[in-house]
């Protein structure tokens, strides 16, 4: 039967037969294409051959070996960056371009992760294998496996008809390993076989301009210059050789000469000499502290070379000097190389990433970094310091061990793990770190100090008097050690002998910011007020930018003081010491705000109108937020925002400014703009655990206690904290109950310390009937703070069924801690009849009852005994 052609069916054979004539002539093109390519390339003409070998890959883009020839050509031009940019691109789908990948890398320094692709690799042919053996020594050499590379090399270049290249790149290795004779002996056998060949001509002289030999050098850079084929594109090769050519005519005394060849390196790429002349400029003002004029230098730099790493990462760090840490820590982490980057680049990046709350990246980062320096302690050090903070312990102890293996002089990485180890409760580890780095370097003061001030606190009384005489009698005369000393004195109580100490120090070294606080704190606690504010003054000339200062006066003062005379101290003495006079009316304009004595305040803050200075700001944020709470107090809400907002601006880190705007916005009926302003204030203060419990509950009153939960459930996750503990822990309870001896256990992981979740978790464990449980982790709880009330009432009460005489102590201590608590006092009183103290029982009762007349349980209680 004859089969009949439908005009669909025809147009669909005429499709096929035009797609199959199309793909033979797109397939001849390419080809032709790959030809011109070639032969372009043999000419030296290496700009018409990238043009060719483009319309190739366009033509017929599946052929691997296009990609492969286009990779090899760029690679071949010395643009590295854009064959491993390419090669990339096909890697999921052609196997075969893994070793020029490894090689485009290898190039760049980044031996890494050019073992990725060279790891498990099967040669296919002869020439195949001799490719791999010898970019498989390169990548050993670069990773400091250097007697296995050079191994390797010596056996693959033993085999015959061996490339000229290679022998010249094996020559290279030895010269930078410091193997001089082999390098020699293997060079001049090498120009027997090969005398004309340019690379093995320069590696010639470069051997003789180390030897001084200026004369041998020059003949064979002119030689290896007459060998170089004349190209379109002045290759890497060539840029070698004119360079050390130019070096080796300016010592003969032949700077004319020279010159020329300089310019020759200028005209070939005027564009590249003008960028290295800029970049050089630019670090020149940088290397002289004109940071602004680097700045500019190196954007422009950008603005004509985007792809310019080196000079987006010095941007990044003169960024960072500046303190604009989000552009700079956003240069440096899109142009750094972790394997290549210098160490200190790596630094600056990663410190700015775990400043900006970025951890695991800055952990991806070193981690990357050490594959390339496995045994730097830099990195080791910064790796185990994020790793830490991030709460990944076993990586940061891990990492910081091993830094102190390979470096026992860093003692200050035993003060880091000395103090972690102390968070964790672990005082035996501490002391023990702080024993090695005091054995190493006694004279790392603020190691020994920590030493010291351990040892006070743990009661190793004997260990901290022998550290201390032993500083005394070796290092006496050091000022550093001297306080030291003084502070060891403090706190074994010895204060006469750590005010005469200081005293002492004052008088030889009267602005050392250490012995002016410490004196301030001693005659603190001598009661010697006005003395300790004199050193408190003394403190904030010596470093005004200090606010920590303004404050310990203030509650120096306020220790003897009314309110009003504070105030009138502080406004007399910036009369007397006009150098001091904006921070101390700074304090003053704030107590004034805070007892609402606007006028007054006003009154101070005239003259600092526009001061742009920190405390001419706080000044003026104050006067704003006292009116707007007295405009708050009128219910005049929209007013109050207008003044609180002003205040904001000035002062936008200021926690309580940002606290006081979101509870305006509440009061005005905007929960959502209440809670825009907490999530900004927490992008300027990560972390704060004010504004993220202020902003729970924002949530809670505006969305749902479901959505305040699975927000603060994302803060607990990065950090189980006890200062956002309780408001999570409340939403847990009544959300999720299950979960609530998880996060008591995640908090005491985070903080071994805390007393309030052992005190919560004694809590649970009571309400489920594990009393032997609860009872444990009260014990923990007052091991750690022996004045917790609740751990002391809670405990006394469940142990007094069984041991009446442990129990009583726990119950008095916690009435003497809280006397006006009626359930403290009604346990107490209850304890003491059960043990027969009739008279007391009732005397304490009937105390319990003045306080909560309507108690029942009490009044129980006390019937009880009267029955």
């Amino acid at each position: 039967m004859r089969r009949v052609i439908t005009p669909i069916a025809l147009t669909i054979l005429l499709v096929g037969i035009l797609a199959s004539c199309s793909d033979q002539a797109n397939q001849q093109d390419a080809a032709d294409y790959i030809t011109r390519s070639e032969a372009y390339q043999s000419q030296g003409q290496f700009r018409a051959a990238m043009i060719e070998i483009r319309n190739a890959i366009q033509a017929n883009p599946e052929n691997p070996d296009f990609v492969i020839q286009y990779a090899n050509l760029l690679i071949e031009l010395g643009n590295a960056n854009q064959a491993e940019e390419i090669l990339r691109q096909h890697i999921d789908k052609i196997d075969a371009v893994r070793l020029p990948l490894a090689e485009a890398l290898l190039m760049q320094g980044k031996f890494v992760s050019a073992q990725d692709f060279l790891k498990d690799w099967t040669p296919e042919n002869a020439d195949n294998a001799s490719y791999f053996k010898r970019l498989q020594a390169i990548q050993l050499f670069m990773a400091g496996q250097k007697p296995q590379a050079l191994n390797n090399f010596r056996a693959l270049i033993d085999e015959s008809d061996i490339d000229p290249n290679i022998i010249a790149e094996f020559i290279s290795l030895l010269i930078q390993d410091g193997k001089f004779t082999e390098a020699e002996q293997r060079l001049q056998n090498a120009l027997v076989k090969h005398p004309n060949e340019p690379k093995l001509l320069f590696l010639n002289a470069q051997l003789a301009y180390q030897n001084q030999e200026l004369d041998v050098a020059e003949k064979k850079l002119t030689e290896a210059l007459i060998y170089l084929p004349e190209t379109d594109i002045l290759l890497n090769q060539k840029i070698q050789v004119l360079e050390l050519l130019s070096s080796v005519l300016t010592e003969q005394g032949r700077p004319d000469e020279a010159l020329i060849y300089s310019k020759v390196i200028r005209n070939a790429n005027p564009e590249a000499f003008l960028a290295k002349q800029q970049y050089k400029d630019a670090l020149a003002a940088a290397s002289s502290g004109d940071l602004n004029a680097a700045k500019v230098a190196f954007e422009d730099i950008l603005a004509q070379f985007p792809n310019n790493q080196q000079a987006a990462l010095l941007l990044g760090l003169i960024n960072l000097e500046e303190g604009n840490l989000d552009a700079g820590e956003a240069l440096l982490s899109e142009n750094l190389n972790a394997e290549t980057a210098p160490v200190s680049i790596i630094q600056a990046t990663t410190l700015a990433q775990a400043e900006q709350g970025k951890p695991e990246e800055a952990i991806k980062v070193l981690e990357k970094a050490l594959l390339a320096r496995p045994d730097d302690v830099t990195l080791l050090s910064l790796l185990g310091i994020i790793s830490l903070n991030n709460n990944q312990i076993q990586q940061g102890i891990k990492s910081i061990s091993k830094a102190i293996q390979l470096d026992p002089s860093r003692t200050r990485l035993h003060l880091l793990l000395a103090q972690f180890y102390e968070s964790q409760g672990d005082r035996e580890l501490a002391l023990g770190h702080l024993r090695k780095s005091y054995a190493q370097s006694p004279t790392d003061w603020a190691t020994t100090a920590y030493y010291v001030t351990l040892l006070v606190k743990h009661e190793e009384i004997d260990e901290a008097k022998r550290i201390k005489n032993q500083i005394l009698e070796r290092n006496g005369a050091d000022p550093a050690a001297s306080w030291l000393v003084a502070m060891a004195d403090y706190q074994l109580g010895n204060l006469p002998a750590a005010l005469s100490r200081l005293e002492d120090l004052h008088k030889l070294h009267p602005n050392n910011i250490n012995v002016i606080s410490a004196l301030a704190k001693v005659y603190q606690q001598q009661g010697q007020g006005e003395l300790a504010a004199k050193m408190w003054l003394k403190a904030i000339e010596v470093n005004p930018g200090n606010n920590k200062f303004l404050q310990s006066l203030v509650l120096n003062l306020s220790r003897t003081m009314s309110l009003d005379q504070v105030i009138g101290w502080l406004t007399e003495k910036s009369t007397q010491f006009p150098e001091l006079a904006l921070p101390l009316n700074s304090a003053a304009v704030e107590l004034l705000i805070n007892q609402q004595r606007i006028n007054e305040a006003k009154n101070i803050a005239k003259q600092y109108q526009g001061n742009d200075q920190p405390y001419g700001k706080s000044i003026q944020a104050n006067i704003l937020r006292g009116e707007a709470i007295t405009l708050a107090q009128s219910k005049n809400w929209d007013e109050a925002s207008k003044k609180a907002a002003a205040a904001l601006a000035i002062e936008p880190s200021n926690t309580g400014l940002v606290l006081l705007n979101s509870r305006l916005e509440r009061q005005r009926g905007n929960p959502d703009m209440a809670i825009t302003l907490l999530k900004d204030g927490l992008l300027i203060q990560p972390g704060n655990a004010k504004l993220i419990n202020e902003l729970t509950i924002a949530l809670i009153q505006a969305k749902s206690r479901e959505e305040a939960l699975n927000y603060i459930e994302v803060e607990w996750v990065k950090e189980p904290r006890g200062d956002i503990a309780q408001t999570y822990f409340a939403l847990l309870r009544e959300l999720k109950p299950d979960t609530l001896e998880t996060a008591f256990k995640e908090l005491l992981n985070a903080e071994p310390n805390n007393a309030m979740a052992y005190t919560n978790l004694a809590g649970l464990y009571f309400e489920k009937g594990s009393k032997s449980l609860a009872i444990e982790n009260y014990k923990k709880a007052l091991s750690i703070n022996g004045n917790s009330v609740s751990a002391l009432n809670n405990l006394a009460w469940l142990i007094s069924d069984t041991n009446i005489a442990e129990a009583l102590p726990y119950a008095e201590r916690a009435a003497k801690l809280a006397p006006e608590s009626a359930s403290v006092l009604d346990t107490y009183g209850w304890l003491l009849y059960r043990a027969g103290d009739i008279d007391l029982a009732r005397k304490i009762l009937d105390r319990a009852l003045e306080i909560a007349p309507d108690n029942q349980e009490i009044i129980s209680h006390r019937n009880e005994i009267e029955s």
